[in-house]
């Protein structure tokens, strides 16, 4: 009989409880395009052997996070990190290039920044007014997020206005 097989002392097992799946992280956008569309919207131009070639500012994020951090563990007041409107600052470099874009109008810097996302460098490039050195003297005759408007104080543009990254820019 099957009744005389079963052992009375044999404790029944439950079946091992359900367990919902851990869900997945979220992936969000690639790096390259978090820095720049939202850390710094400054594009450089490079050459590379006659071709032109991109280059963002993808560590902006990065040194404005150490800024702060170096901010709030000194003891003695910090140094400007922002020029705004009305100071005279200086135009910067980012990376090994020797000259920085400057654009014609809000609109051609946003179609730039949207060119050096999309990696399209003949779009990047119709939209650059001119260039000047990197340590070029300006103005901030206006400013946007993340952008300004200069005017150039010397050298072969001077009197010239246009607009550049705020990264661009170095008090």
């Amino acid at each position: 009989m099957v009744c005389e097989s079963l052992d009375m002392n044999q404790q029944w097992q439950q079946p091992p409880q359900w367990q919902p799946q851990q869900p997945r992280p979220k992936r969000g956008p690639p790096t390259w395009l978090v820095a720049v569309l939202v850390g710094s919207p400054v594009i450089a131009l490079m050459t590379c052997g006659g071709v032109m070639c991109l280059s963002a500012a993808v560590g902006a994020k990065q040194n404005r996070a150490k800024a702060t951090a170096t901010a709030t563990t000194a003891t003695t007041a910090a140094p400007r990190q922002a020029c705004y409107t009305g100071d005279d600052c200086y135009l910067r470099t980012i990376g090994r290039d020797k000259a920085v874009p400057v654009f014609g109008s809000e609109d051609a810097l946003s179609e730039a920044t949207k060119a050096a996302a999309r990696k399209d460098a003949l779009g990047f490039a119709s939209q650059i007014a001119f260039s000047v050195d990197d340590g070029t003297p300006v103005r901030v005759t206006d400013r946007g997020f993340e952008k300004a408007e200069v005017r150039v104080r010397s050298g072969q543009h001077v009197g010239r206005s246009g607009w550049v990254g705020e990264a661009s820019l170095k008090p």
